[in-house]
């Protein structure tokens, strides 16, 4: 329980971060973005999150030339950096 009333929408890179999806609840929205359809199919067949998700879920199979919005939705630049 995360003991607030406020409901999430998460744009999340990667299915490798797709254990986020057991957070979500009746309201919540989540968009994951993933450029490996292999990563797809592992996550579906091998993995329960996606398919007992509460909160609504999308996932765009694309990389950055992929618009899944008509005009695009953005924000500002955002940096990510792994060590």
């Amino acid at each position: 329980s995360r003991g607030c009333w406020c409901r999430w929408v998460a744009w999340v890179i990667g299915l490798g971060t797709g254990t986020l999806a057991a957070y979500g609840r009746p309201g919540d929205s989540f968009v994951f973005y993933e450029i490996n359809p292999l990563v797809l199919q592992v996550a579906k067949t091998r993995f329960s999150y996606l398919k007992n998700c509460r909160a609504s879920l999308d996932v765009v199979l694309g990389d950055a030339n992929h618009f899944p919005f008509n005009p695009p939705v953005v924000s500002e630049k955002i940096t990510i950096t792994v060590k």
